[in-house]
C-alpha cells in the first residue's frame, strides 16, 4: 500500500498544477509515509483524479465528509462556467478537485458591492499561475440565496 501511494504521489506531482494542500491531520501519519510525503491527492490535477480521490480517502482516511456541504445543491452561473474555461494556471480555472477540501476552509457571510448578501467559502492553498509562479492564497467561492455560485477565484495573498 505504501509503495502504491508513493508511486501515485510521484505521478500526480509530475502532472500537477496545484501544489499539495495541507491537511488538518498530516497524511504521512495516516499512510505510514515519510514526513516528506505530506500531500493530498485530491488537490492534484491528473487524468486519474476520480479514482485517486476514492483510493486515497479510503486507504489513508484523510478526506472527511462535512455534515453540511457548501456545494450541496449549488450550481455555477454562466459567467463562472465561462471563466472556468480560461485554461490551467488562470486564477478562475483551477481544478474542481479543490472543492473536496471545503472542510479545511472557512465559510462566512458577506455583503457584496451590489448590496446582496452572499455566503463565501475560502480554502487555503497554493496555485501555479500561467507565468509559472507558485502563489499561496485562498480558493474563493461565493454563492447567493438561490444557491448559485457566481464567484470562483484563486486569490493570491499573504
Amino acid at each position: 500500500q505504501d509503495q502504491f501511494l508513493l508511486g501515485l504521489h510521484r505521478l500526480l506531482l509530475s502532472t500537477s498544477r496545484v501544489r499539495p494542500i495541507i491537511a488538518p491531520t498530516p497524511v504521512w501519519k495516516h499512510a505510514g509515509l515519510p514526513k516528506t510525503h505530506n500531500w493530498i491527492a485530491a488537490g492534484m490535477v491528473g487524468p486519474v483524479l476520480g479514482a485517486v480521490e476514492g483510493v486515497v480517502s479510503e486507504a489513508a482516511g484523510i478526506i472527511e465528509e462535512a455534515e453540511a456541504s457548501f456545494f450541496e445543491g449549488a450550481g455555477y452561473t454562466d459567467k463562472v462556467l465561462q471563466q472556468m474555461q480560461g485554461g490551467a494556471g488562470e486564477f478562475h480555472s483551477f481544478p474542481e478537485a479543490v472543492t473536496a477540501f471545503e472542510a479545511s476552509g472557512t465559510v462566512s457571510t458577506i455583503t457584496g458591492g451590489d448590496g446582496v448578501v452572499y455566503q463565501q467559502l475560502e480554502i487555503p492553498g497554493s496555485y501555479l499561475s500561467t507565468s509559472g509562479n507558485w502563489y499561496d492564497g485562498v480558493f474563493q467561492f461565493m454563492k447567493d440565496s438561490n444557491n448559485m455560485i457566481n464567484h470562483r477565484l484563486f486569490v493570491p495573498g499573504p
